[in-house]
């Protein structure tokens, strides 16, 4: 049966009462609810025998006077490769049924040669491995017992209170079972034993080992054989014949068979000796079959592959293919796609015998004879193949050239202010980014600029004359224009730089004889002297 998380069952109670309860386990029980520590056996069960050459595990759990003679109580077919290159079957936990020291026999059977349900004590389990032990339980205790299934016991026929390991007969029985705590026991804790050999073929007494042949023999069927004799298979292990025998001159090659030739119709591959036909290559060196799509493989008088097409096909380069293949043409002759057009994104079909376009392909066009994509390139809709203005795009439903206003930040570029016009011939605003005093277009900055016209009038409302008292909207010092009336002037006659007002001709100017009056040049006048001294 598979192997399964846990299996309870009970053994046959021995004369001592002993009950016993086992799981089959991919790792060991861990321990239950109870404050007590639990009584367990766990058997670890390995073997050197390769996975695929084993025929099934069975285990037995009963009294040490029955361990040959119970029937298994789980028998598996699981079997993982370990780390090491071992060979790993599974754990077995015993917990025993009563007195918790309680005298245990175990037996494991591996079943190489034969089926493990054909293993049989009374053929002295032949084309079996058989492992026992036999151990007390330690009350309050773990203990681990590690069980090899070893290939050199293969046959080896030990009595019911001995095992074979490594190819020798042991006493089954581990004296101390504490020797199994922590991280368990294995072959070093069974003493040596003795048991009488199996029957020996073709050798005396004193040549015999513990399958009761030769050292450089095998039992097989009942027989001891050679190691290196091909029909029984290569190696001290197995006894299935070589491959290819009858056909071909087997030998062997330490453990491994070997084929020392092959007949006149025959040649080697993998080992083997295989026909000279198609389905190995004919007489050539490869061993691949022939090549028969499309046509009937077979074999030229040189040995090599030969090929005939079947109708509708035609050979090119060793293989038979589509006369309405385009890869090849679309001829009944010539094997080359030289005249095909080129279908760019599209597909070639055959009509006719000529290589067309097919249909095109999504998101793809006919134009002229090529399926090109549905792009600007290409004038986006189905029925233009002339490409779209510079600055368009496929756009809209159904698809047309279109153009796609670029970022208003890419079309104001170094422009401050204003409108203008965008790369599709869209009037657009720019961001006004003036300062104040400055306005858009201001002071002939021009129509996306920034710039400031200046008010020279308002700082000088009241201002007669001269510099403004402040700066004009721009920031500009200014000086107002001359409102003054001759004979004032701006700032004459102590008026203030900003009052109109006359300062006098000095008297000394205006009276050049000292006498009668002179004007003072600001509409009034000087007496010189008197009138008289003038004449």
């Amino acid at each position: 049966m598979p192997l399964r998380r846990s299996t309870s069952v009970k053994a046959t109670r021995s004369p001592a009462a002993v009950l016993l309860a086992l799981a089959l386990v991919s790792v060991a029980a861990s321990v239950g609810a109870c404050s007590k520590a639990p009584t367990t056996i766990t058997l670890e069960i390995t073997s050197d025998v390769p996975c695929e050459s084993l025929r099934g595990v069975s285990i037995a759990v009963t009294s040490p006077e029955s361990v040959d003679t119970s029937p298994p109580r789980i028998t598996t077919a699981q079997c993982s490769p370990g780390p090491d290159g071992s060979t790993r079957v599974g754990s077995l936990v015993v917990v025993p049924g009563g007195a918790l020291d309680a005298l245990v026999g175990l037996r494991v059977l591996a079943g190489v040669e034969r089926g493990v349900e054909r293993c049989d004590a009374a053929e002295g389990f032949s084309g079996c491995v058989v492992a026992r032990r036999i151990l007390r339980f330690v009350a309050g205790e773990a203990l681990t017992v590690r069980l090899s299934l070893s290939a050199a016991c293969l046959g080896v026929s030990c009595d019911a209170t001995h095992t074979c390991a490594d190819g020798a007969c042991l006493s089954a029985r581990i004296e101390d079972s504490g020797r199994c705590r922590d991280a368990g026991c294995g072959d070093e804790a069974l003493s040596a034993g003795s048991t009488p050999p199996a029957p020996s073929v073709d050798g005396g007494a004193d040549a015999l080992g513990p399958s009761g042949c030769r050292a450089n023999q095998k039992l097989c069927d009942g027989k001891c054989v050679e190691h290196d004799n091909a029909a029984f298979g290569c190696g001290a292990v197995g006894c299935t014949p070589c491959p290819g025998l009858g056909i071909a001159s087997s030998v062997c090659n330490g453990a491994a068979c070997a084929t020392a030739g092959c007949g006149p119709d025959h040649k080697s591959c993998a080992g083997n000796c295989v026909p000279r036909d198609p389905l190995h290559g004919c007489g050539g060196g490869s061993c691949a079959p022939c090549e028969s799509a499309n046509g009937k493989a077979g074999c030229d008088a040189t040995g090599a592959c030969s090929l005939v097409c079947n109708a509708g096909s035609k050979l090119c380069g060793g293989r038979c293919v589509r006369v309405d293949d385009p890869n090849y043409g679309c001829g009944e002759t010539g094997c080359s796609m030289s005249m095909c057009p080129d279908a760019g994104a599209g597909t070639l079909v055959c009509a006719g015998g000529a290589c067309v376009v097919g249909t095109c392909g999504p998101g793809t066009k006919q134009c002229g004879n090529v399926c090109v994509p549905t792009d600007a390139t290409n004038g986006c809709d189905a029925a233009s193949c002339s490409p779209c203005a510079a600055g368009q795009v496929c756009a809209g439903a159904p698809t047309q050239c279109q153009c796609v206003a670029e970022p208003l930040a890419t079309t104001c570029g170094t422009k401050a202010c204003g409108t203008t016009t965008n790369n599709c011939g869209d009037a657009v605003t720019c961001p006004d980014t003036c300062q104040a005093p400055q306005v858009c277009g201001g002071g002939g900055a021009g129509a996306n600029g920034c710039g400031c016209t200046a008010d020279n009038a308002a700082p000088c409302v009241g201002v007669a004359c001269g510099p403004a008292p402040v700066s004009n909207n721009c920031g500009e010092s200014i000086t107002c224009p001359s409102t003054c009336v001759a004979p004032k002037t701006c700032g004459g006659g102590g008026a203030g730089q900003n009052g109109c007002g006359c300062t006098p001709i000095p008297k000394s100017v205006a009276c050049p004889e000292p006498c009668g009056r002179a004007p003072n040049g600001c509409g009034g006048t000087y007496t010189c002297g008197p009138l008289h001294a003038c004449r």
